[in-house]
């Protein structure tokens, strides 16, 4: 089973647009080691969702922890004190 646990998540303004970039740190708890994840992401504000993405991490060890940052162009800076939840899963691995 796909187990991965996020961490320290945080929205940042993009250094070169304005543009949000999500940031933090996600474990490998699965049983095994990954050359490839990709990740959903759904961001919302109160009900509705506002963005959907898909981000990879390549080369992912079982306990492994890595950092990730991730641009989001549709997104300005402006939106990220709006978002009041996010859900992070794995959708495919090999």
């Amino acid at each position: 089973m796909l187990q991965f646990k996020f961490h320290n998540i945080q929205y940042k303004q993009n250094k070169l647009e304005d543009c949000l970039t999500m940031q933090g740190e996600v474990t490998n708890e699965s049983s095994k080691d990954y050359n490839c994840v990709a990740f959903r992401v759904l961001l919302y504000v109160k009900t509705v969702s506002i963005s959907s993405f898909v981000f990879t991490i390549k080369g992912f060890l079982k306990s492994q922890t890595k950092d990730f940052e991730v641009r989001i162009p549709e997104l300005s800076y402006a939106v990220a004190k709006e978002i009041t939840a996010q859900e992070i899963f794995a959708e495919s691995a090999y």
